[in-house]
Parts: C-alpha cells; sequence; structure tokens
C-alpha cells in the first residue's frame, strides 16, 4: 500500500471518529483491517503528511494537527472531501464518479483558464457525458461540434471514425479579443485512475491536425488523489499541467463546491460506506 493511499486512510479513520487520534490509536486502528503490517513511522509520516496539507491549504484542509494528534474541524463537505471520497471509489462506483469529476473540472477548467462569459469548456468525453448541447458521438463530427462551439477552425487532418475522444474529456479556452490563435487554452483528462502517465494519451500534435489550436494551447491531466512529488515533477517536465487534490483546492480557494442534489447525495453515501469500511464495520 502506498503512503500516500494510507494518508487517505488515516483522514477517513479520523473524520470517522470525530475526534483526535493520537499515533498510537491510528496504529491500532489501521492494524484491524487489511493494513497490518502498517508501521508506527508509516503512521508518523501519514500524520506529517497531513500537518503540510495543512499549511499550504489552510481552512480547505478539513482537519487540523493539535501537537501530533490529527483533528477532524468538520464533518461536511468540501472540495478536499469530494475529492478524498472520489479517490477511493469501488468499481461499481466508477461510472458516477467519473460524472461528478467531470462537473468538478469544468468548475477548475474556469477558474485555471480565467474565469468569465469569455471562457468556455466543452465537455468532450466518449462516451458523451454531458446531458446539455452533447457533443456527437462520430468522432469527425465531434470535432466539427468542437470547432464550432469554441470558434476555432477545423483543420485537415484525418480523422478516423474509430476514434472515441483522443484522450481529451474536456476542452477550454478563453477566448480573448483578435485571432483565436492567441487564447489560451487547454486540452484536459479528467481520470479517477491513478496512473498519471494517462496524460500521454493525448497527443498535442495530432490535435493541432484535426483543429486550429495556437501555440498557448496547454494539456492537462486532473485527478481526485494526491500525487506523489517525484511523479509531478516528471508531469511537470513533459510540459502538462497537473491538477490533483491538493492543487485543485488551491485553485478553487474562494470557490464553492456546487452538484445537482443527486450527486451531492450519491457522494454523502459512498463517504458513508467508506467511512463504515475502514471502521471495519462492512
Amino acid at each position: 500500500m502506498s503512503q500516500l493511499y494510507l494518508v487517505d486512510r488515516v483522514e477517513t479513520i479520523v473524520q470517522d471518529k470525530g475526534r483526535g487520534c493520537t499515533n498510537a490509536q491510528l496504529l491500532e486502528l489501521l492494524s484491524e483491517g487489511a493494513d497490518s503490517k502498517t508501521s508506527m513511522a508509516k503512521v508518523e509520516d501519514a500524520v506529517d503528511s497531513m500537518r503540510y496539507r495543512k499549511q499550504i491549504l489552510l481552512n480547505m484542509y478539513p482537519f487540523t494537527i493539535d501537537d501530533t494528534v490529527p483533528l477532524p474541524t468538520f464533518d461536511g463537505f468540501n472540495w478536499y472531501t469530494t475529492l478524498l471520497v472520489l479517490s477511493n471509489l469501488p468499481k461499481k462506483s466508477i461510472e458516477r464518479g467519473n460524472e461528478v469529476l467531470d462537473i468538478i473540472g469544468v468548475s477548475v477548467l474556469h477558474q485555471l483558464l480565467g474565469a468569465g462569459d469569455d471562457c468556455i469548456i466543452k465537455n468532450f468525453a466518449w462516451p458523451p457525458r454531458s446531458n446539455k448541447n452533447p457533443r456527437p458521438e462520430s468522432f469527425p463530427e465531434a470535432i466539427q461540434w468542437l470547432g464550432a462551439e469554441l470558434g476555432l477552425p477545423v483543420a485537415h487532418g484525418w480523422r478516423p471514425p474509430q476514434r472515441k475522444d483522443g484522450g481529451v474529456d474536456l476542452v477550454g479556452i478563453r477566448c480573448l479579443g483578435g485571432s483565436p490563435l492567441a487564447a489560451p487554452a487547454t486540452l484536459c483528462q479528467t481520470t479517477l485512475s491513478r496512473d498519471i502517465h494517462k496524460h500521454r494519451d493525448i497527443d498535442l500534435g495530432l490535435w493541432r491536425t484535426w483543429i486550429g489550436l495556437g501555440p498557448s494551447t496547454m494539456t492537462s491531466l486532473l485527478v481526485p488523489h494526491v500525487v506523489e512529488s517525484q511523479k509531478v515533477q516528471e508531469l511537470h517536465s513533459s510540459g502538462a499541467i497537473l491538477l490533483d487534490r491538493l492543487r485543485i483546492c488551491q485553485l478553487m480557494r474562494d470557490k464553492r463546491l456546487i452538484l445537482p442534489e443527486h450527486l451531492q447525495n450519491w457522494v454523502r453515501s459512498e463517504w458513508v460506506q467508506q467511512k463504515n469500511i475502514q471502521a471495519g464495520r462492512l
């Protein structure tokens, strides 16, 4: 089990208990489940990671560290808690989780590119997940649709009919005055997977043969979990932008998380189930 996943487990346990837990208590609780080989050193490292997250996220982080004891600050739903839930979904919940992550992704890309009426975000995922003005199912037709929606010219490269989404789930553009080639844009993949190499599914050069993207176009990867620093550097060195749990919360510091009521209820239900699992009640 990775150290980052262990931190997720500790956060879930502390939130379930609703009170502070010493490291010895955390070790005992972790050892009751599948983590019987967890050591005190790993628990101490997990608490140190929580302390670091509190330092950079401030009130966005729903925990605080009193001396060495992690405490929950609230049991409500904010960006961090929702992303924590999405990071640890069972297979049966992946489809609904992708729906929530796409909604989060739209808000995050608006903030990244500059919120306002001149910022356009379109869902390009396959199969189409947007109920409002969804993309055509055919890939060639979807490229035509995307160009019209973003105000970009469609290029003349071969668009294979069997292709689905070219690795892209969301496309965002900031429509500034003048040539559309000057507009900052991003091709974003949203995924619940912990494999950060999935961003390589996006071939920016190939995309430019399909649609007239400007030289300032970026690729980005949006994930609900926390990515370890070495992998972050690896991703950034490739020119892609990583939007993981910590970076999303930093971007959205002053923004409310708004989800449709049925998805809010679904997240709450998944959160209760995850806490029950960590507490050994399921």
